[in-house]
């Protein structure tokens, strides 16, 4: 189940039908989410602006309501 090629694992659909995850897979109550969106991979940034970036997401980020800061 847990593997780290993304071509060969799991995807979260077959996972959480798997027999070991049975007693916790309730469809009923699992809410649905947004495609993720990973885009961001295939930018060719120089370093630097790879920091600002950074730098700039963690200076958005507020402990207090992570939920509401989250990308």
């Amino acid at each position: 189940m847990l593997l780290l090629d993304p071509e060969t694992r799991l995807t979260v659909k077959q996972g959480l039908s798997h027999p070991f995850l049975a007693e916790y897979h309730d469809p009923e109550s699992e809410p649905d989410s947004e495609p993720y969106d990973d885009s961001f991979e295939s930018l060719e940034l120089a370093v630097g602006e790879w920091k600002s970036l950074i730098h700039m997401e963690i200076m958005t980020f507020d402990p207090d309501n992570p939920s509401k800061t989250a990308m």
